[in-house]
């Protein structure tokens, strides 16, 4: 809405120059999550291969790595969090912004501990006990584990300062989002090319050569975009949260003082006492007050039980396409690429969806197509492994609305309690990055350990660990869902703009307003 002032003349539209987010920033910063993005999708698909049949670390050592890196994850995250407000030196954060300082060490950090992650062993021989490996690549993954949610927390926390509208926020996370797809698939696609260069059909010890080389491309790649996010992008709030709303303020009083002062004056007042209303009524919620409500502790089993989902089948496929149904090596390429390509068709398709159904009903259908692939998966023998194509793609579908829509029911328990929307999230990451670890070690803890060919009794017991534990999983969070879950009652307020202030109808009396008019654009 425009609203337009006058005392029996023409109307006259309030106009204010509204500053925008030039194209030079939107780009240099939507590239800033590249390297993160390059490192993720590697990791977790690839980890579990690497460890176990190239490296041939013992499936409980691989299980121990990966539990380091989640802890590590875990604990430096909301610390790193905490961090990202605080200036660490006013000198520095003056002139470079104290969230691309961090944004910087996470980079440094990555680039110089990811080359070692999925690198052959310096530190190991033939006559290496077998926990110098576990040690050697523990600490490098909880490094890395530390360096990354640096990266992450620094350029989420940016985004509001780069965004001078709503309007490039969205834009600024489309582009985040777009990226963080076409890691996805530069990593499977590098990965496709580097090992059809291997003379062998499995995956063994003689493609070290080639996930070296696909670290080092990964770490050229993350850090040319990381420069171009330094060079590019400025962290404008250099000043304190008092100064720049007082900035804030001067600039609104000089731009709207000569336009209709009398309009300006009975707006203000009633945004006086909206305001005065809004801190009797919106209280923020303390982590005790979230802790006694039930509804919290559904949405975390139901975040984590996707996160869940989606991870154990990112790190259990590779094995599974290898070991269980004996597919060639280029396998554990073009199958994750098949899921991250109708995965990304389908977050398109949900948002259409959403206006006819709700987030409940669609992550409900989500969770039981992911249910309908595992016992798909689970049944499909080694002699029609072909038969798993049209599961993949159903399979990257089902996991896109379940990520998609349970992000959104995080976002609905919170509602319009922004300031404490921090302890939720951090509790479902925390309780995510946990309770994955553990999962991983107990399948690694039980895994039929072979010396050489997988047998029969690994075959099996990964089609188990990348189907029924995921199915589960999957079952666990619809039942929540259909039979626990119910939409918090939202306060639904017209919002119109007065003075570039927002001002919510259902608080105001039009009349007391009579020189305003509304027009609809």
């Amino acid at each position: 809405m425009v609203w337009i002032c006058g005392r029996n003349k023409p109307s006259q539209k309030l106009v204010h120059k509204e500053e925008r987010t030039s194209l030079k920033q939107k780009i240099c910063y939507g590239v800033g999550h590249v390297f993160n993005d390059l490192c993720i999708q590697a990791w977790f698909t690839y980890l579990i291969i690497f460890f176990n049949k190239i490296v041939k670390i013992s499936a409980k050592g691989t299980g121990l790595i990966f539990l380091a890196s989640q802890i590590a994850d875990a604990i430096s995250t909301p610390f790193i969090g905490y961090g990202c407000d605080k200036s660490l030196s006013k000198k520095i954060t003056k002139k470079y912004g104290n969230r691309k300082i961090w944004h910087l060490f996470g980079s440094v950090g990555i680039a110089l501990i990811w080359p070692f992650v999925f690198s052959p062993c310096l530190a190991c021989n033939e006559d290496s006990p077998d926990w110098v490996p576990v040690a050697y690549y523990g600490a490098f993954a909880a490094l890395f584990s530390v360096c990354w949610p640096m990266v992450e927390i620094s350029h989420l926390s940016l985004m509001p300062h780069v965004a001078k509208r709503p309007k490039d926020a969205v834009e600024l996370s489309a582009i985040r989002s777009a990226l963080k797809l076409g890691c996805g698939v530069f990593v499977f696609v590098v990965t496709w090319i580097l090992l059809g260069q291997n003379s062998e059909e499995t995956v063994n010890e003689s493609a070290k050569k080639q996930f070296t080389y696909q670290s080092i491309i990964v770490m050229i790649t993350g850090s040319f975009f990381a420069f171009i996010f330094h060079w590019g992008v400025e962290d404008v709030d250099h000043g304190t949260a008092e100064d720049e709303e007082n900035k804030k303020q001067s600039q609104n009083s000089s731009a709207d003082a000569p336009l209709c002062k009398d309009l300006e004056k009975q707006a203000l007042e009633i945004e006086l006492q909206k305001q005065e209303r809004q801190k009797q009524d919106d209280v923020k919620k303390t982590w005790m007050k979230w802790l006694k409500n039930p509804d919290f502790y559904k949405i975390v089993i139901i975040y984590m039980a996707t996160q869940n989902v989606v991870n154990l089948n990112q790190s259990y496929f590779p094995m599974y396409l290898t070991e269980t149904l004996h597919f060639r090596k280029e396998a554990i390429a073009y199958f994750p690429l098949m899921i991250l390509i109708s995965g990304i068709l389908m977050s398109t398709v949900i948002k259409r969806l959403n206006k006819y159904f709700s987030n409940r009903v669609l992550f409900c259908v989500g969770a039981v197509v992911v249910i309908g692939c595992a016992t798909w998966f689970y049944f499909t023998p080694q002699s029609k492994r072909q038969m798993i194509y049209a599961p993949t793609i159903i399979m990257g579908c089902g996991n896109s609305m379940m990520l998609v829509t349970s992000l959104a029911m995080v976002a609905e328990i919170i509602g319009d309690d922004k300031k404490s929307s921090g302890f939720v999230y951090g509790v479902c990451a925390l309780m995510d990055k946990a309770s994955l670890g553990f999962i991983v070690l107990g399948l690694q803890e039980y895994y039929p350990e072979t010396q050489g060919v997988c047998g029969e009794p690994c075959a099996q017991y990964l089609r188990g660990a990348f189907s029924v534990f995921p199915g589960i999983e999957a079952l666990l969070a619809f039942l929540i869902v259909a039979l626990l879950y119910r939409k918090p009652p939202t306060n639904i307020k017209r919002r119109m703009t007065v003075l570039d202030k927002d001002v919510y109808t259902d608080d105001i009396d039009l009349e007391q307003l009579p020189y305003l008019k509304a027009t609809e654009v």
